[in-house]
């Protein structure tokens, strides 16, 4: 299945067959509001998660969620290190040793279905082996999504090996990867440009024959900073609306910034609500 926009993906959640309860920590305006637009629509029930501290609420959310009472959690008036310091403690924690990553999504006017992006968020500039986590990670949740073959384009400048353009080597190595089956059933292209990714013209004008040329379901960047500047030029040029969640975790978590529209969080607990149904 392939959400065309984010009104399909709303729309799907509460059909998914499972009653979620959203932990909202250390509550504000922006996230109550939020949270109570999804109950409206019936992505969610709301807890709210408050305490002497927004570290003691953080670390209640975080309990909530291991005893099984809380499905995903929202931040609210807490500093995303603070958060990210209860998500990962070692014994209370949601991490399981998995490594973290975000995944964004995103609706554009000039593309045919939603399209994920990963990772512009979280892990700042990963290795190799990163990259193989922050992949699997991303391959998993779109499967949840219903897409059970997704088409996977490695991002770079540039859509041929250069030795010197490291990214190019790694995007290389995991399309080999996923060739042998290394993260079940997919497509993976790369070094794949951009234009390549998106546009059936394109990849017509330069003889690039491939899948997921015009139809990538994923985009995957070399970095944090590739990541960031396509997802804020995606929505601050292109008039995109955007989704994101943090993967990797019991629990989906959505960390949003406070510039974020009332829209990116709604979108936001509706794909959390799909994958923690999909994980039950």
């Amino acid at each position: 299945m392939n959400y065309k926009d984010f009104s399909s993906l709303i729309e799907a959640a509460p059909k998914s067959g499972q009653h979620n309860y959203l932990g909202v920590i250390a509550p504000n305006e922006a996230a109550v509001e939020a949270a109570k637009q999804a109950e409206r629509l019936g992505l969610a029930t709301a807890v709210f998660f408050e305490g002497s501290s927004a570290a003691e609420a953080a670390a209640n959310a975080v309990s909530a969620v291991k005893r099984g009472e809380i499905q995903m959690l929202i931040k609210g008036n807490i500093d995303t290190a603070m958060l990210m310091k209860a998500i990962l403690h070692p014994h209370s924690g949601l991490s399981h040793d998995q490594l973290l990553s975000h995944l964004a999504m995103f609706s554009l006017p000039s593309y045919a279905k939603l399209i994920a992006l990963t990772d512009g968020g979280l892990v700042i500039r990963p290795t190799f082996e990163e990259k193989k986590g922050i992949l699997q990670n991303a391959i998993s949740a779109i499967r949840k999504l219903g897409i059970t073959r997704p088409k996977v384009a490695c991002l770079s400048a540039i859509e041929t090996v250069n030795p010197k353009m490291a990214d190019t080597v790694d995007a290389r190595h995991l399309k080999e990867l996923g060739d042998a089956g290394f993260f079940g059933e997919c497509i993976i292209e790369g070094p794949i440009s951009l234009d390549l990714a998106l546009s059936h013209h394109a990849a017509e004008v330069k003889n690039f024959y491939s899948e997921v040329a015009g139809d990538a379901d994923l985009l995957f960047v070399p970095d944090i900073t590739a990541g960031n500047l396509l997802g804020k030029s995606l929505v601050y040029t292109g008039n995109a609306e955007m989704s994101g969640v943090i993967l990797g975790t019991q629990c989906p978590v959505i960390v949003t910034s406070r510039v974020s529209s009332a829209n990116e969080r709604l979108n936001s607990i509706a794909l959390a609500a799909l994958l923690a149904a999909a994980s039950d």
